[in-house]
């Protein structure tokens, strides 16, 4: 359960890098403290994603972000869920607890229980559309019209972050 933990704080660190760089709240002592290590590990953050299979790596990168209240949510450090899944019965979670998916800490399974999520229904909805959606915000447009999240801004707000995410990831691929 450590080791997990230890990889999901690793996972979510690289994940806060897009908001630590490209936003104006934090000092700038807060920027350079934080920064560097987390440069360090950005290409590795998106490898547990892109190994779960799941399409959209940046959104959903920006979506833990969201979901997690940038790491510090109890639902995330408890339970070791990312994504403000509820329990169900594709069998990665153990039950429910602080009325979320409760994944014994294990972030593991909470990404492995949004791949399984995000292939099953999907597929659902490109089928009922006679769509593929193709982009970043088609697939924002799908977690709307799907009513994965309760906040009505909740669009808009992944799409905040997921401008940083993409930046930064940009600035990684870069040459040099």
């Amino acid at each position: 359960m450590l080791k997990s933990l230890s990889f999901a704080l690793g996972f979510l660190t690289a994940s806060l890098l897009s908001v630590i760089l490209f936003t104006q709240r934090p000092k700038i002592s807060t920027v350079v403290q934080k920064v560097t290590p987390v440069i360090e590990n950005w290409t590795n953050s998106f490898n547990p994603i892109i190994d779960a299979g799941i399409r959209f790596p940046e959104v959903v990168m920006s979506q833990l972000i969201l979901e997690t209240g940038y790491g510090e949510s109890e639902v995330f450090k408890e339970n070791g869920n990312g994504f403000g899944m509820k329990h169900n019965k594709r069998g990665f979670s153990k039950g429910s607890k602080l009325g979320h998916a409760d994944y014994g800490g294990d972030f593991k399974k909470s990404l492995q229980d949004y791949a399984h999520w995000q292939k099953k229904y999907l597929t659902k909805y490109e089928q009922s559309r006679n769509i593929k959606v193709k982009t970043d915000e088609e697939y924002v447009k799908f977690l709307k019209d799907y009513g994965y999240a309760e906040d009505p801004k909740y669009s808009d707000k992944l799409l905040d972050i997921l401008q940083y995410v993409k930046q930064v990831r940009e600035l990684k691929q870069a040459p040099g």
